[in-house]
């Protein structure tokens, strides 16, 4: 019988023994020197810029989710510091300076901890919160760019709680997931209108349909797709996709294993959408156990594209971004420097890493990049001047 999910601790014990055997060899990695030039030790093409560093507890730290670009300015999210160390939305202008437009409280209805990312749409921006809320399940926000910020919707554990992941757009109805809550407390897949009317379309029953996804949704074809890190047939995950009235169908089981079984395990990535396919990322399995880049069509049919070794980077749990035919994802462990990588694979499976991050430049992360005029934008949790996070601009 299948354990009971209780606030993900199930799934927290499951990936920790999991990542027991993650790259073992990463702990023999000397990281790289204090003091030394980054800029110097780098060898790849791609051009890397880091546009700021987070200062102190109050600007914002450990920023986790996918950047937006609106009117050529970058808006994020800290999952902590803030005024009261419950994260924060940020916003970065053309000339680099940050400002904070909200501290999360996590009282009073407001929400607290946010490890999604933020998207457009209209005049406001919207997203949501892993913690706080009326019944501390998280919330669904809207918040301006002068900073007026108002919770559109708490989760109370029935409906959903725990939200990771991005929302996404559809003809004015947002959609997303919780990672746990619901009918069963597996999560959930939902649909949210910005004046907050919710409704569930799927709560994850942890068999075959899948259990607690972690990442946001992916549009392709009038239909959504997602991930799940637990359920399926091998219990290590899956692909689905889901209609607009409920319907979900499992594209792929994730069947786990290393070395001569390379698939992967326990995928916490958004899906991207190229050429009809869509591609993501497994934090664990593969031939080097350090994760894979795989694709799946929309008949189910699934590939492996790369298996990470240790210099690719490990453990990825960002999303990609599509830019020139090309797909851009990061490893937030190992690497030359073990801090982390950002690399491009292309669906034939050529792979290269286009830039290893220093710990002064940024380190450990976390987020999809995202694709402007271009360039590629994105954040990393750990590392900058003060060793609070950062954000940087690729161009490849």
């Amino acid at each position: 019988m299948r354990p009971t999910l209780l606030n993900g601790a199930y799934v927290a014990s499951l990936l920790t023994a999991a990542l027991l055997t993650d790259c073992a060899h990463q702990s023999a990695v000397t990281p790289f020197a204090a003091g030394a030039s980054a800029t110097q030790a780098r060898t790849e093409a791609a051009t890397y810029r880091l546009i700021y560093s987070f200062q102190s507890l109050g600007d914002g730290v450990k920023p986790e989710a996918r950047l937006v670009a609106v009117n050529g300015k970058l808006y994020g999210t800290t999952y902590s510091g803030g005024k009261s160390d419950r994260g924060c939305v940020f916003v970065i202008e053309a000339d680099g300076t940050e400002k904070v437009l909200h501290s999360f409280t996590g009282s009073y209805g407001d929400g607290s901890s946010p490890l999604a990312g933020l998207i457009h749409r209209g005049h406001a921006l919207y997203g949501t919160t892993f913690g706080g809320g009326s019944s501390g399940h998280g919330t669904i926000y809207e918040i301006k760019p002068d900073g007026t910020l108002h919770v559109i919707f708490s989760f109370n554990g029935s409906n959903g709680a725990d939200p990771r992941g991005d929302l996404v757009d559809v003809f004015g109805t947002f959609y997303g997931t919780t990672e746990n809550g619901g009918a069963h407390n597996l999560g959930t897949v939902f649909s949210v209108t910005p004046d907050g009317q919710q409704h569930v379309l799927h709560s994850f029953t942890g068999g075959s349909d899948g259990a607690n996804p972690y990442a946001g949704l992916e549009l392709l074809d009038s239909h959504l797709y997602g991930t799940t890190i637990l359920g399926g047939t091998n219990n290590h995950g899956t692909v689905f996709e889901i209609a607009s009235d409920g319907k979900e169908r499992v594209l792929h089981s994730f069947g786990g294993g290393i070395g001569s079984n390379t698939d992967g395990s326990g995928p916490e990535s958004k899906l991207a959408a190229l050429n009809g396919a869509l591609y993501g990322t497994t934090r664990i399995g593969g031939a080097s156990c350090c994760g894979t880049i795989f694709e799946v069509k929309k008949d189910g049919s699934e590939s492996i594209v790369h298996s990470l070794s240790h210099n690719d980077g490990s453990s990825p749990v960002s999303g990609l971004a599509v830019l020139n035919g090309a797909l851009y994802g990061t490893a937030p462990k190992a690497g030359s420097k073990n801090q982390g990588t950002i690399f491009e694979v292309k669906p034939d499976g050529t792979f290269q890493v286009v830039h290893t991050f220093a710990i002064r430049e940024g380190s450990t992360p976390r987020s999809s990049p995202i694709a402007v005029n271009g360039k590629l934008y994105g954040a990393a949790s750990a590392g900058g001047a003060k060793s609070k996070g950062a954000v940087y601009e690729l161009t490849p």
